[in-house]
């Protein structure tokens, strides 16, 4: 079959500028002389399948109809994530009457289902944990760093 493609437009254009100046006001407060959270876009994602730290299964090419779908890049304990997590939570709060689809995307093999969906409680973060245990989806994405945010506009296959 053939891969999917995703682009980001100008359809996303809203939610990219929202995680923009969350990112840029976590600078401005914070300590780090760099962001607490890196925003990309993903020119291109294949489809895939992962399971989240409940056990439900969640397929990229269900999302098609959603605006936007943002993920999060998520490590069990990361200082930086917990910095952004408030703003998260609004954007995600904010966006999710859009139809605005929200994960986290934990590529970390040392962490377990139940320990990346304990830390998303504790943060506060009520979006998915995607297990990436084979570190497909991360790669694709080209993700680096934990906090790293990436917007994919799934209507543009």
């Amino acid at each position: 079959s053939r891969p999917n493609h995703r682009l980001v437009t100008a359809t996303a254009i809203g939610v990219v500028l929202a995680l923009s100046a969350a990112a840029a006001q976590t600078v401005a407060f914070g300590k780090a002389p760099t962001p607490a959270a890196s925003l990309s876009t993903a020119s291109r994602i294949d489809n895939f399948r992962l399971v989240d730290a409940d056990g439900r299964a969640h397929t990229l090419s269900r999302l098609r109809d959603a605006p936007a779908v943002v993920f999060v890049t998520h490590v069990s304990g990361s200082s930086d994530l917990r910095k952004v997590a408030p703003d998260l939570a609004k954007l995600q709060a904010e966006y999710d009457a859009k139809g605005v689809e929200f994960y986290l995307l934990n590529s970390n093999l040392k962490d377990t289902r139940a320990s990346a969906g304990a830390d998303a409680k504790a943060l506060g973060l009520a979006m998915p944990v995607l297990m990436d245990e084979h570190q497909l989806v991360g790669e694709q994405i080209a993700a680096t760093r934990v906090a790293e945010v990436i917007v994919v506009d799934p209507r543009t296959w």
